[in-house]
């Protein structure tokens, strides 16, 4: 697959969930305060699609933006900056890597692939579910195309961010989100938000109404002194700005197509 829109970077994002005392619990990194993209954003795991992804999922170093490239960086991000990832053998799914040496491995490539065979374990990229797409608005210098996968983790899987490009990394009741959002504990940016909000709507059942995976591109516009963010299904999407994907054909899986910053938080308005 070639890149589909100039000056957009394929991505990819694993949201990973393990059971809980009080039900489904996500991982969330904070971004440093001197990353250049989201600093200090409570986010998932990820980043971009890498040459090396293609190789490891078997395909040529540029194609980058194949869905298969994607679940392969979504893990290899994860391994990263989370310590969280998923492997498998022959014989089936292998225990999680837990040793810094795995860490390593992966922020090379080919250390990456050798780490792999000298353990005769693939990253499991068949146990991750593609959940949702959003594209980075024309109005930030920084755009994205980025996939958002779930992955199910056991009860006893550990994370921990990697003190480079991440930092505070903690598992939270997904119940329990949208108070600690409210509160200041977490800084979520809108797609982060809206995955958030379809997952607790979701009971942990992945219905295709619930989870389309057409583009999302956002539209930032200022209202009357606010700050607006159109999503496509709001009727002043195309007008508001000037996006560069078609509307979605699937309904809109959230209570509003529009958001907007309130006390520094965004919320469907």
């Amino acid at each position: 697959m070639t890149s589909p829109l100039a000056g957009v970077r394929p991505a990819a994002t694993l949201v990973a969930l393990r059971p809980g005392a009080a039900g489904l619990e996500v991982f969330f990194v904070r971004r440093r305060a001197t990353h250049a993209f989201m600093p200090s954003f409570d986010v998932f795991p990820g980043g971009r699609v890498e040459g090396q992804d293609a190789v490891l999922a078997g395909l040529a170093p540029g194609e980058t933006w194949s869905e298969e490239a994607g679940r392969v960086a979504a893990l290899r991000e994860s391994w990263e900056e989370a310590g969280l990832v998923r492997l498998r053998s022959a014989a089936g799914p292998v225990g999680p890597a837990t040793t810094q040496e795995g860490r390593d491995a992966f922020r090379d490539g080919a250390a990456c692939g050798a780490w792999l065979e000298a353990r005769a374990a693939s990253l499991d990229t068949a146990c991750l579910r593609h959940i949702a797409t959003w594209v980075t608005p024309t109005q930030e210098s920084r755009r994205f195309y980025a996939r958002f996968f779930v992955a199910m983790f056991g009860e006893d899987a550990c994370g921990e961010a990697d003190g480079e490009e991440t930092e505070m990394g903690r598992w939270v009741p997904l119940a329990e989100v949208p108070a600690a959002a409210s509160e200041g504990q977490l800084q979520l940016a809108p797609p982060t938000a809206c995955v958030l909000w379809q997952l607790q709507q979701s009971g942990g059942t992945w219905a295709p109404a619930l989870f389309p995976t057409e583009p999302i591109e956002p539209v930032i516009a200022s209202d009357e002194g606010r700050v607006v963010l159109h999503l496509p299904w709001d009727e002043a999407w195309q007008s508001a700005g000037q996006p560069t994907t078609p509307r979605p054909s699937s309904p809109c899986p959230f209570p509003s197509a529009r958001m907007t910053l309130d006390t520094g938080r965004w919320v469907f308005c």
